[in-house]
């Protein structure tokens, strides 16, 4: 990653975001970080086969500098405890190797926890299991542990710290009360846990053919691309909806068992903007998926599609 520095910070600001920008190892082809198979195998792909492409303005690190100074200042609290903290362990799979680094695990409870620096809203929405991507990677770093022969942890605690917390919206309905929240959950469902390992160790896989090969990756979903997706009733003509369904299969349900009217209602299938692709994603510029959604702003309209059941 090459960096610019647009808007002239000062040099030590400058110094640090080179630290961060470049802080993480270079794996081979068979060789992925558990956080990183946590995404499509496009970003995954792009992101190696352009790692020295990749232009990034010293402003866009800010959000990394929250995160790595609270972890070093943890990191350091912890030593000389009963913590085991900020560890990197790494496993073999039939020649892919898993690695990840977890931020502490105590074993006295038998607990793993991961520091997270975040948004109000995407905490909310791994509390709510509407994204998953924490609870993932707690079930693969216990995965790494017990196949690296260390305790395996019975409970996962993430410990989310919330950057844009406001003292003001405390009270609001479904606003939280601290901005330090803990989403703890029991680490005992062997089929998620099996799930997860075989969509980690499928990207990789995935990801190491086409590496090698030169191919052009699949499409990110509209979960890598960081959209929301539903599909709601309306009433022709209306902006707002009747109901709203997280899926397709109960829109229709309930669209065909609630004596709609064809004529004056239908179903909507609803997408997001694609806010990874539009702000973070730094594969963007050499993504031609990115580049055709970029190019037809419609599609990331509220409103894209519309479904009139016969």
């Amino acid at each position: 990653m090459r960096l610019v520095n647009e808007t002239g910070l000062p040099e030590p600001l400058v110094r640090v975001a080179e630290r961060l920008a470049n802080s993480h190892p270079v794996f081979g082809t068979d060789r992925y970080s558990a956080t990183e198979t946590l995404k499509g195998e496009r970003q995954v792909v792009l992101a190696r086969r352009h790692a020295d492409e990749i232009v990034q303005d010293v402003q866009d690190t800010f959000s990394m500098w929250n995160g790595t100074a609270i972890h070093a200042l943890l990191e350091n609290e912890a030593a000389g405890t009963d913590y085991e903290a900020e560890q990197r362990i790494e496993a073999d799979f039939d020649g892919i190797t898993l690695s990840g680094g977890f931020d502490l695990f105590y074993d006295g409870n038998s607990t793993l926890y991961d520091y997270k620096t975040s948004k109000v809203a995407t905490i909310d929405r791994q509390r709510k299991l509407e994204e998953t991507k924490w609870l993932e990677q707690l079930y693969l770093y216990k995965v790494l542990r017990e196949r690296c022969g260390l305790s395996v942890p019975k409970r996962g605690i993430i410990v989310a710290m919330a950057t844009d917390f406001s003292k003001m919206k405390v009270g609001t309905p479904g606003y939280p009360e601290h901005p330090i929240q803990m989403l703890e959950w029991e680490l005992d469902d062997e089929e998620f846990e099996r799930r997860t390992l075989e969509k980690s160790l499928e990207v990789a896989r995935a990801s190491k053919a086409l590496l090698e090969s030169g191919d052009e990756p699949p499409l990110c979903t509209y979960s890598d691309c960081w959209c929301t997706e539903d599909w709601a009733i309306k009433k022709k003509g209306n902006k707002r909806a009747s109901k709203v369904f997280r899926s397709r299969d109960e829109a229709f349900e309930e669209f065909f068992g609630g004596g709609y009217d064809v004529n004056e209602y239908a179903v909507y299938h609803r997408i997001s903007d694609f806010r990874n692709c539009r702000n973070y994603c730094q594969c963007a510029p050499f993504c031609g998926q990115w580049a055709g959604l970029r190019d037809n702003e419609e599609i990331c309209e509220d409103i894209t599609d519309e479904y009139v059941p016969f």
